[in-house]
């Protein structure tokens, strides 16, 4: 029984890890898509600007997301695979 919770707890935290890591991903490619947007709508306006796409600036912003929402979310995911499913379930 206890390697049964063991794997639980385990896939859990894999689970968690993973739905992180897409969300994360998610909110960077938006994130990356509206900045350039607007930084287009404001090369329309303003002449003297000039765009310029630094793509080693956008692997490490999609970097620095994903392992921000993976920070966040394994910490909490930790603390709830070690309660016991009945006593959570209790309060609820």
């Amino acid at each position: 029984m206890s390697w049964f919770l063991a794997s639980l707890s385990h896939s859990l935290l894999t689970m968690i890890a993973l739905e992180s890591v897409v969300t994360s991903l998610i909110g960077a490619v938006i994130g990356i898509v509206l900045g350039i947007v607007l930084s287009v709508l404001l090369i329309v306006r303003v002449d003297f600007l000039v765009l310029s796409w630094p793509v080693t600036s956008l692997f490490v912003f999609v970097l620095v997301a994903i392992v921000a929402g993976v920070v966040a979310a394994i910490f909490p995911a930790q603390r709830a695979a070690k309660l016991n499913v009945l006593e959570a379930l209790q309060y609820e």
